[in-house]
């Protein structure tokens, strides 16, 4: 992951993979979008084709974590209705 590039925008809200990678006694928890896109501390970046390739071949077995709206809040007031800003 040391190689990934920046992504220039964040890529729209989908189902996504949450990720613990280890080091030795430490570890790192990141976000993973099918297809390689990556959030990692709080900027989002492109793995390479082969690892995005790899990870995507073994998480076919995993189901992703669905993504849900549920709340909004436009200058410290919630909104009743969340689902209009989809």
């Amino acid at each position: 992951m040391v190689t990934a590039s920046a992504i220039a925008r964040p890529p729209w809200p989908r189902p996504f993979y949450r990720l613990r990678v280890r080091f030795g006694d430490a570890s790192l928890t990141v976000y993973y979008l099918p297809g390689g896109a990556v959030l990692r501390d709080q900027d989002w970046v492109r793995l390479s084709p082969r690892l995005s390739t790899q990870l995507d071949r073994v998480l076919t077995t995993v189901a992703p974590v669905p993504v849900r709206l549920s709340a909004v809040r436009i200058q410290g007031r919630r909104v009743p209705d969340p689902g209009a800003y989809r």
